[in-house]
């Protein structure tokens, strides 16, 4: 016989993810809440020179430019870029 568990026991059991994207580039993690500099690191980014925007519909955007340790609530298919926080050099 199969055992039946509770419901906290089956959510606790079942990690949902969900996909956002960094600069194009999809990632899949846990859905909760992480910090706008936890997902510029994860972008491969160097916070001291990089800050996350989050895009939300087509006109709307978040900067993280000031507050980096603002948590974030995930959901599945959020965008976020990041932004260089100096001068880019031009070759």
């Amino acid at each position: 016989m199969s055992e039946v568990k509770a419901p906290e026991q089956q959510h606790n059991n079942h990690r949902h993810e969900v996909e956002i994207t960094i600069d194009t580039v999809p990632h899949e993690l846990p859905e909760h809440d992480v910090t706008a500099l936890e997902l510029v690191v994860l972008a491969g980014k160097d916070p001291t020179a990089f800050y996350l925007v989050q895009i939300v519909g087509k006109k709307e955007r978040i900067s993280y430019k000031d507050t980096p340790d603002a948590e974030i609530k995930l959901h599945e298919h959020a965008k976020f870029i990041t932004v260089s926080i100096g001068p880019v050099p031009v070759s």
